[in-house]
């Protein structure tokens, strides 16, 4: 990752005392941790038993990142990718495009522009065996009402009326995670092409990781890696989700909570579709 002279004086004055503050505390952290005998005997006994020659699948990796919008000064002004070779966000485009059969995405914040719901489309119809699954949150899992009425009002429709087009309506699926209390929030990124490559990413999908926030993801060619975070992760949410406009999903939304929230989504989706700020998100 290339960091010019201004990226470095940007993020210097801006983030100067804090940074400093970190690497401090770090420093003292890796030296009370360095001098404890424990530490070096655990290391010591790991090297011994080759614990970093064996027991890893080999697989190859891509690291993406949308760092440079942290150092961008007008990243509230021009929705711009500012690193277009190692985007996330247009490797996730680029992945689309390469996948032959299946893509699984998981998200709390989905916030798909017209142009992405295209490319979906597109992709999904070239191939009648090609199958997409999304996972996202729903009025009863989100911590954030106004993403959540974005999604429900726009991102979920034009999902709905893809799926409607197609042929087999079951080959896209919308999962919505219905959560358990208020500490079980969704918060895994992730996308899975083809049963074999994953992104793990600290991005959403949305305006704001795009363009606004720092992210990082790595790309890995596993599809050993595939199978535990499907047995760990995508299987697990399936089962604490109900599908989007399901006869469970509606039934989640008719308590007196669920209406007063839909309620609020209806006037801030209004609001924010007028406005335009969809980036924002």
């Amino acid at each position: 990752m290339d960091i010019n002279k201004n990226d470095l004086f940007i993020s210097n004055f801006f983030f100067k005392d804090k940074t400093s503050a970190i690497l401090q505390t770090l420093d003292e952290r890796v030296s009370e941790l360095l001098d404890l005998d424990s530490f070096e005997k655990q290391m010591v006994s790991l090297q011994n038993g080759n614990f970093f020659e064996t027991g890893f699948s080999e697989g190859g990796l891509s690291f993406v990142t949308e760092s440079r919008n942290v150092t961008s000064r007008q990243r509230l002004l021009r929705q711009t990718i500012k690193n277009p070779h190692q985007s996330i966000y247009l490797s996730f485009r680029r992945a689309v495009k390469s996948a032959k059969k299946k893509i699984e995405i998981v998200s709390p914040y989905f916030i798909l522009s017209k142009k992405d719901i295209l490319l979906l489309e597109n992709w999904l119809q070239l191939d009648s065996e090609r199958t997409l699954e999304i996972y996202t949150t729903s009025l009863n899992s989100s911590d954030s009402l106004v993403v959540q009425a974005y999604f429900d009002a726009v991102v979920a429709p034009g999902l709905l009326r893809l799926r409607d087009r197609l042929s087999n309506p079951d080959r896209l699926k919308i999962y919505a995670y219905r959560g358990q209390s208020r500490a079980q929030i969704l918060h895994t990124k992730l996308i899975a092409v083809d049963e074999s490559r994953t992104l793990i990413t600290s991005s959403n999908f949305d305006g704001r990781s795009k363009y606004m926030n720092s992210e990082v993801g790595l790309w890995v060619d596993d599809p050993a890696l595939y199978v535990t975070i499907k047995e760990n992760q995508i299987e697990q949410l399936r089962s604490l989700s109900d599908l989007y406009a399901s006869s469970g999903w509606k039934q989640r939304r008719q308590s007196f909570k669920a209406q007063f929230k839909l309620l609020f989504q209806e006037y801030a989706s209004h609001v924010l579709h007028f406005l335009g700020l969809e980036n924002f998100l």
